[in-house]
């Protein structure tokens, strides 16, 4: 009798510790804002569903019964992370409940942007406002779109003729500054043209320096000018590097050029801590192989202070660069990428197998985001690697066509932002293509929405 009263007891004691037992936690952005309207759904022995208040918080109560439970949160257009969370429910469960169950939800989404049958977006960067500004051209127009927080396009400015835009950047009045491809009299020209915050022209210019001219990146400078790179087809033979330095206005007020007898190209130039400049291309002129990356500093008026060449017998192309937090820089571009020092003397290289880098940046953590394209299936791929090197994950997006990420950057929410293209054969004619514009934005670990 005593040993059966103990049983209903010790099942009263546990089945009170359970009854009303509760599981509770928030959701909020990366920077710590509530996310509301969430949908929490709870499996296990039960089956319940809760919803994110203004505040980010919800909780389930739960019957009184030993099981283990998983959360998932879902809303629309967002991803999280964690994606959920297993709990286990038993005796030892405070009588309170579980709290902290938390996650972090990021804003994301895929967007095709408009444009014409040939449309080909080459540049993004998210502007003060939260929103996104890209630059990119059709099979005749050049274009700039100005999108708000969601990827929703606002303007769009287009520029007639046969010219295409490689590059934009926000510029310190609010504006904008586009750099690419104009098509003159009887040649390419490397061309710029600034804009409002509305996307309205103030101002257009293009200079040559043979027949065959181009600015590939643009970036604005501490004086409030411009430094641009391209490429020039000196002599009518082969391409060489052309930087240019402009006021704001965008009146020239150097130009250097770097090449030797062979095909030199440049993609990317930015203004360092220092004040100088750091040049970014490839060259078959000088270097151990079929091509080199090829890195060159100058002070602030362009003059040389070094230069170097990265790679071995192959072709190690260069297609982006960056200064790191260290004044050394990131190097990447086809299959490979090199973290150098202060004076571009390598410190490490990694072969990116069938890899190509589009664009690289630096990230919060030391470490570095590319984007490119996976060449063994023509895919637009995103990968995180650390500070030494080390790929921490990959994402790969893409359908049944070729598609590239062109450009990205990390966002002010710990996510990041892809700007690319897709283009596939028009049904069986493999003369005809056709391709859309789209911009893409992940959460921390490169999902979207539709990606986990």
């Amino acid at each position: 009798m005593v040993k059966k009263f103990l049983f209903y007891l010790l099942l009263l004691v546990v089945s009170a510790t359970l009854f009303g037992c509760k599981l509770s936690g928030r959701v909020t952005t990366p920077n710590g804002d509530p996310v509301s309207g969430v949908t929490l759904t709870l499996s296990g022995n039960s089956n319940l569903i809760a919803l994110t208040g203004i505040n980010g918080e919800y909780s389930f109560a739960l019957p009184d019964e030993e099981a283990n439970y998983t959360i998932t949160p879902s809303k629309n257009s967002y991803a999280f992370n964690p994606e959920q969370i297993s709990v286990e429910v038993n005796q030892d469960t405070p009588e309170d409940g579980i709290e902290g169950l938390d996650f972090t939800g990021t804003t994301t989404f895929r967007k095709i942007l408009d444009g014409d049958a040939y449309d080909y977006a080459c540049s993004v960067q998210q502007t003060t406002d939260g929103g996104y500004i890209v630059a990119g051209y059709t099979a005749a127009d050049a274009w700039l779109i100005k999108t708000d927080a969601s990827g929703n396009a606002k303007w769009k400015k287009t520029w007639a003729g046969t010219a295409c835009a490689y590059s934009a950047q926000q510029t310190t009045d609010g504006g904008y500054i586009v750099a690419g491809l104009w098509l003159g009299a009887g040649s390419n020209e490397g061309w710029l043209a600034k804009t409002d915050a509305n996307g309205n022209e103030e101002w257009s210019k293009s200079w040559t320096v043979t027949n065959m001219n181009r600015f590939n990146y643009v970036q604005q400078t501490a004086d409030g000018g411009y430094i641009v790179v391209g490429d020039s087809f000196l002599n009518d033979t082969y391409y060489d590097i052309w930087v240019m330095k402009t006021d704001s206005s965008g009146n020239e007020e150097w130009r250097k050029i770097w090449g030797g007898d062979n095909y030199d190209f440049g993609k990317y130039v930015q203004q360092t801590t220092d004040g100088g400049f750091i040049i970014a291309g490839s060259t078959a002129s000088y270097g151990a192989g079929a091509y080199d990356a090829w890195l060159i500093k100058t002070d602030a008026s362009g003059n040389e202070e070094w230069q170097k060449t990265l790679g071995g017998g192959g072709e190690e192309l260069s297609y982006t660069a960056q200064q790191t937090s260290d004044g050394g820089y990131i190097v990447a571009g086809k299959f490979w990428i090199f973290k150098t020092d202060t004076a571009g003397n390598e410190e490490w290289n990694k072969r990116l197998s069938s890899r190509i880098t589009h664009s690289v940046k630096q990230t919060s953590d030391g470490g570095y985001i590319l984007a490119g394209t996976s060449g063994g299936v023509s895919d637009a791929w995103l990968s995180k690697i650390d500070a030494g090197g080390n790929e921490e994950w990959q994402k790969i997006f893409g359908g049944s066509g070729y598609e590239c990420a062109s450009s990205i950057q990390p966002t002010a929410d710990g996510g990041y932002v892809i700007a690319g293209y897709t283009w596939d054969y028009v049904g069986s004619d493999l003369s005809k293509i056709t391709s859309e514009s789209w911009l893409i934005k992940t959460n921390s670990f490169g999902n979207d929405f539709t990606q986990p």
